[in-house]
């Protein structure tokens, strides 16, 4: 009845009735059998990265979903990356190590998101076994005009370079944003100046 509906509205929705969990397991094997059908053709320069909910990631089958997801498609683990919120982080190192290191030795990278947000901690960035650190995007609205914004994404990309990870901006608009952070090196940039999200 309401034709598309933006994930800010519906993920919402789905982790308060607990959908979340089937949700984001169908979703997981739609980007692996994706990204196999894209490695086929010679389209996935790097990983498909899939965003996690916190939900999932308490979930006990998240481990063996994962791997069925991956032995079906017969996409290679190192080509796929699970997106997760600092607070999964903090929950994982509290709490989710053995589901963390499992998904680790399959061979799943992590990425970072939103980084800067939340009850973000260096500690946890130290401890936690990521690949990629994704700077999150009410940081990059000011750049480069404010002096604010451009010093703490200037001092993100150089934490994540000095600790060998991966930086990618989120949210760049603007051609200046990517131009300011071509000049920092950072590694990737998302954003609308690229494309607006697409359907299927």
């Amino acid at each position: 009845r309401r034709g598309q509906v933006p994930p800010t509205e519906f993920i919402g929705v789905a982790e308060r009735t607990n959908l979340i969990v089937p949700l984001g397991n169908w979703v997981f094997h739609q980007a692996c059998m994706q990204a196999r059908a894209w490695l086929d053709e010679g389209l996935l320069p790097d990983v498909m990265a899939v965003n996690l909910s916190p939900l999932q990631f308490k979930d006990a089958d998240l481990v063996a979903h994962v791997r069925s997801a991956l032995g079906e498609s017969g996409v290679p683990a190192e080509r796929i990356e699970l997106e997760i919120t600092v607070n999964i982080v903090m929950e994982a190192m509290g709490g989710y190590h053995a589901t963390l290191a499992r998904l680790r030795s399959d061979g799943i990278r992590f990425a970072i998101d939103d980084f800067g947000t939340g009850y973000s901690s260096l500690k946890y960035l130290r401890s936690f076994p990521a690949h990629k650190l994704k700077i999150a995007q009410e940081f990059l609205t000011g750049v480069p005009e404010d002096r604010n914004d451009t010093a703490i994404v200037r001092a993100t990309i150089d934490l994540a370079k000095d600790m060998d990870l991966t930086v990618i901006a989120e949210g760049a608009e603007k051609a200046a944003q990517v131009e300011f952070l071509r000049a920092l090196r950072c590694d990737q940039v998302q954003g609308y100046y690229f494309s607006r999200p697409l359907g299927i």
